[in-house]
């Protein structure tokens, strides 16, 4: 029995015309220790928690490598308990934040001191959705007039200490090692101006939607915002929001006739399903365009959904399905990412879905179901002339 449950059970006896001030004590310290057994384990996860991040704070490479190594320990142990989702973003996100800040800090001793700079999570980092295993996705702001060669050597120095802490590189080469996520904050703009004016240039629109998701993580807060006040304008260009919108709004998810799962036919994956290019991706994606779109300053997915419910783009019951789909396919996505890493496998966006039980097969086609909805919706609004 949850303990909303627990507490609502308690409560049905809890009439003060019909009890006694005594027998309302009663119930009241009833209610309290069972709010005490629920804060205890949350306490001892909070405080095992800290104090990674003191040792983290204070570690050299060689400790970091293993604290992270503990630290995906902590998140499956957490999940295995808790079941919850945010759980494990939130001690992933906010624990390799810790390493790369003392990362960025180890390699400043070694060879900076660095001109002002700011390092930008990107991805899932960027909206603190980061799960077991995570690749990096990170660009990087420096001040007007610095030599772009010491920020390429801090950059390869960085991304390849992340790498041996166990943050693998990115494959699509969204890093500052790539001179594209590297640059001083007047070329920053100059990128984005030439793009957006033209509709080409050097970002394409999956670069722009990347940059949607920018959180500042450590360095100049000056640059951070001259930086953070071009992001309105990635949806200036028409021709480009469009662009972006069918990309998402046309993905065909792996839900066929009859809620039947639509599996690779052959290959490497057959009989699998991408759970990212077929479930969550297209629902942050889309949801993450529809947010910037409405001028919402929010990069969490699930804050975003609550922003455009409260705008009134989204219903209240399509908003409480979204956010339920969203729980459903990460929850699925980081079981598999637990039996993979206890088993020293390499992580994989591809699932078998006959390996779920009926209940969690159903809780799948309900949430692929929810993000066709979603797909329906946004093109009635922006093809339809609903927006703007």
């Amino acid at each position: 029995m949850s303990l909303y449950e627990e507490i609502n059970k308690i409560l049905e006896n809890y009439l003060s015309e019909r009890l006694s001030f005594r027998e309302r004590l009663l119930l009241l310290g009833k209610i309290q220790e069972k709010l005490k057994e629920e804060e205890i384990p949350l306490r001892k996860i909070e405080e095992e928690l800290k104090c990674f991040f003191t040792e983290i704070s204070q570690a050299d490479l060689y400790e970091l490598k293993k604290l992270h190594y503990f630290l995906t320990r902590f998140a499956i142990r957490v999940f295995e308990e808790t079941g919850a989702v945010k759980d494990v973003h939130l001690i992933c996100s906010e624990g390799r934040d810790f390493i790369l800040k003392r990362t960025i800090e180890i390699v400043n001793s070694e060879l900076g001191p660095f001109p002002p700079f700011v390092w930008v999570a990107l991805g899932s980092a960027g909206r603190k959705e980061e799960t077991l295993s995570t690749d990096q996705d990170y660009l990087l702001i420096y001040e007007d007039g610095a030599d772009d060669e010491i920020f390429k050597g801090m950059a390869q120095r960085v991304v390849d200490s992340l790498e041996e802490v166990g943050i693998r590189k990115c494959k699509g080469g969204v890093m500052p090692t790539n001179e594209k996520w590297r640059s001083s904050l007047a070329e920053w703009k100059e990128r984005l101006e030439k793009t957006i004016k033209t509709g080409k240039g050097p970002l394409s629109t999956l670069d722009l939607m990347i940059l949607m998701d920018s959180r500042f993580l450590t360095g100049d807060t000056t640059l951070w915002e001259g930086f953070r006040n071009m992001m309105p304008r990635l949806v200036e260009n028409k021709a480009l929001v469009r662009e972006m919108l069918e990309k998402i709004i046309f993905i065909p998810l792996p839900l066929g006739l009859f809620g039947k799962f639509i599996l690779e036919k052959d290959g490497p994956h057959k009989g699998k399903l991408n759970l990212k290019t077929g479930g969550w991706a297209p629902l942050v994606v889309l949801i993450r365009l529809m947010a910037c779109l409405y001028r919402i300053d929010e990069t969490s997915t699930l804050k975003r959904i609550e922003a455009l419910r409260d705008k009134e783009v989204l219903s209240l019951e399509l908003s409480k399905d979204l956010i339920e789909a969203y729980h459903i396919l990460m929850g699925i996505r980081i079981s598999f990412q637990k039996e993979l890493i206890l088993k020293g496998e390499e992580d994989s966006n591809f699932i078998d879905p006959s390996l779920l039980n009926s209940q969690d097969q159903k809780r799948l086609r309900f949430a692929l179901r929810k993000i066709e909805e979603l797909q329906k919706l946004a093109h009635e609004i922006f093809f339809g002339g609903g927006y703007g």
